[in-house]
């Protein structure tokens, strides 16, 4: 268990002999796990690298982490500089396509990272003085973040995790009330997951959660005119001073770590009917949209009929943001073969499906904000992105899956978190089916969770997997229905709703 408690009692010097004996532990209990699985899978290779996307961009070098495909960039020659497009970033090869609008094909040239220019002036000296041939605009969403790169020019070599040190200083939104930014210090860091102090309060978030950003980042929302499609109502609690941010200078975290961490605005109506999963991801209920007390664009409120969905250690009401992992649209869920339950408060007929009793009680509060939505979620929204970036089709993904049986997921209680081991017990293109040891309930959970990761993840991090072999093969023999029946079965009711 990770909890808070247990971890800041764990923060030794790592020469120390509870350190020592502390990383051995860590390392059996992983290496049994591993060894288990390699057993279970006759030493065959799992496909599933489309799960664990967090902890497997949190490994990339600095420089693939801010150079993509299809990103413009300027580059030095003989002849002067010149606008390319990237097509193959690799670790053994960069190759681009110069942008010259007079070529009706221009030819693919191999270029080397260090003829890329870093330097925000030189790019803007460069840029002015262009010939006509080169029709660019910096301010599209495919020109090079020129000063991402500048700021990680001693990192580029690096992974990304590893630019977080120990007692750096990074802007953390709180989930609770995400009106209030306070400033969190680094106690630890797990390749990527983080455990994090701000006040009294210590807790875990992983580097890539939407509510981490850079220092400075509040001030932005009101005084940067860019920012504006982005801003939110946001302040800092009590113990924030410009004269305590420059006493930390050296402390703050680097901003290009927190380059993808934008949040969206969610542009779900009040009254969008969706479905959220509790907090064990075992159970599933038709829910609808309320509108937040802040950030209303950014945050929103769930009821399940009349009733809000609640914080079990505030009493109030949970922020819910569109990368939010809980929410699902029904269809995936139902495609899936998952049941979704319906809230007792509401009236369900004998003959009468439970979304059409849901969204008749909706539609007596008022009209129901257009259909369904279908991609809610970071599910959607990521998992396309991440595909399209690859250019592999949903069906590909789906087929990488077919021999995925172990992995490894973060369980989270009141009293800290836990990766634990799971098997794989069924799948579909969204959705997975696991059963983890010591809970008697499947959960499901979407493939893109960033709360799914790939056996060895926990061995990566350097911390301890919950694994009991006895108790894993007791449990994960209990028998269940198929995933595909239970397709089947739900796709052709869902057809009738």
């Amino acid at each position: 268990m990770i909890s808070s408690s247990s971890t800041s009692r764990n923060i030794t010097s790592p020469d120390s002999e509870d350190h020592v004996v502390l990383a051995r532990n860590i390392k059996s209990r992983n290496d049994n796990w591993i060894n288990f699985v390699n057993k279970s899978n006759n030493y065959q290779e799992q496909n599933g690298r489309f799960i664990s996307t967090h902890h497997v961009t949190a490994g990339t070098l600095c420089k693939f982490f801010i150079l993509k495909k299809n990103i413009i960039v300027i580059v030095k020659t003989k002849t002067g500089a010149m606008p390319v497009k990237l097509e193959v970033v690799g670790p053994e090869l960069l190759q681009a396509r110069e942008m010259d609008n007079t070529k009706e094909v221009n030819s693919l040239t191999t270029i080397n990272f260090d003829d890329i220019i870093k330097d925000p002036f030189q790019v803007e000296r460069e840029l002015k003085h262009l010939p006509n041939k080169y029709r660019i605009n910096f301010l599209s969403p495919d020109f090079y973040k020129v000063r991402d790169l500048h700021e990680a020019a001693k990192f580029l070599d690096m992974e990304v995790w590893s630019v977080i040190k120990e007692g750096d200083i990074f802007e953390y939104q709180l989930p609770e009330f995400p009106q209030s930014v306070s400033l969190a210090k680094v106690l630890k860091n797990h390749r990527g997951l983080l455990l994090i102090q701000f006040g009294n309060e210590q807790r875990w978030v992983h580097m890539f959660d939407p509510l981490n950003h850079s220092v400075g980042w509040v001030q932005k929302q009101a005084t940067h005119d860019h920012w504006k499609p982005f801003a939110q109502d946001v302040q800092y609690v009590e113990g924030y001073s410009a004269d305590y941010v420059a006493s930390i200078a050296d402390k703050i975290v680097p901003s290009f770590v927190f380059r993808n961490n934008t949040m969206h605005k969610h542009r779900l109506p009040v009254n969008t009917m969706l479905c959220v999963a509790d907090e064990k991801f075992n159970s599933f209920w038709y829910a609808h949209v309320v509108e937040a007390s802040v950030n209303k664009e950014f945050f929103f409120f769930l009821k399940l009929g009349k009733k809000y969905i609640k914080d079990t250690r505030t009493g109030n009401p949970v922020f819910f943001h569109i990368y939010d992992p809980r929410i699902f649209s029904p269809s995936i869920l139902l495609e899936a073969g998952i049941q979704i339950q319906l809230d007792e408060s509401i009236p369900c007929g004998r003959n009468e499906s439970k979304i059409l009793a849901y969204a008749k009680m909706l539609m007596k509060q008022g009209p129901i904000a257009g259909a369904i939505v279908d991609e809610i979620g970071s599910h959607g929204l990521f998992c396309v992105k991440y595909l399209e970036k690859r250019e592999i089709s949903q069906e590909a993904a789906l087929e990488n899956h077919e021999n995925l049986r172990f992995v490894e997921i973060m369980r989270t209680s009141p009293s800290g978190s836990q990766m634990c081991a799971a098997e794989v017990k069924g799948f579909n293109k969204w959705m997975m089916r696991m059963r983890v040891e010591d809970e008697e309930d499947d959960i499901y959970m979407h493939v893109f969770d960033p709360k799914i990761f790939h056996v060895g993840s926990a061995l990566d991090m350097g911390i301890g997997i919950q694994f009991n072999e006895r108790e894993f093969i007791k449990n994960i023999q209990r028998k269940s229905l198929p995933m595909d029946i239970m397709n089947k079965f739900f796709s052709l009711l869902y057809g009738f709703l």
